[in-house]
């Protein structure tokens, strides 16, 4: 069972992953609109950050599992991390 909601928290952090890239960098940007104009989802570290501990606490939640919730919450900062440093080798180059 560990496994199985292991992988479910890695498909949360991908699934956030492209939806934070859909909704920043593609034509369905979410800065058009005026609802969604603040500073947590108008980079894609950040929306991608956010959905990403949003879905993993509500799996958590579904599954009533602490733990999982820790390591969903851990996930998403090593998601941002991860996005945060590539953000940053890119303006470097």
């Amino acid at each position: 069972m560990i496994a199985i909601k292991f992988i479910i928290l890695v498909i949360c952090v991908l699934v956030a992953y492209t939806l934070g890239y859909i909704f920043t960098e593609t034509k369905y940007d979410l800065q058009r609109y005026p609802l969604f104009d603040f500073e947590g989802l108008k980079c894609r570290k950040c929306l991608s950050f956010h959905i990403s501990w949003v879905l993993s606490t509500f799996i958590s939640l579904l599954f009533g599992d602490f733990i999982m919730l820790v390591f969903g919450i851990i996930f998403a900062a090593f998601l941002f991390l991860g996005l945060h440093l590539d953000e940053k080798k890119r303006m470097e180059l």
